[in-house]
């Protein structure tokens, strides 16, 4: 199984099927990293909890998924699509 390596300025901890970058109201966006091709609504109920606490929060789940999509308010983003995002803003 391929481990992701992240750093997230508000932390970073593990969960029963993945790992969730950490935030609060001042976060730029809450992910969910999976290790799946396919993100169905089960595996989006912890970052749907989270948002009905902080709903001005954007949700996203990165994955094994070969193409974007959207599930609800939920952003599903190849991880490699969201790695090329957060080098640009780094940049």
């Amino acid at each position: 199984m391929p481990y992701v390596l992240a750093r997230c300025s508000t932390g970073f901890a593990p969960f029963r099927n993945g790992f969730r970058a950490s935030s609060s109201d001042r976060a730029r966006r809450e992910i969910d990293i999976k290790a799946k091709r396919t993100i169905a609504g089960a595996d989006t109920t912890g970052l749907r909890s989270f948002a009905e606490q902080h709903p001005r929060v954007p949700l996203a789940v990165a994955c094994l998924a070969p193409e974007p999509q959207r599930l609800g308010e939920v952003r599903v983003l190849p991880y490699r699509q969201l790695l090329a995002e957060v080098a640009e803003l780094a940049a």
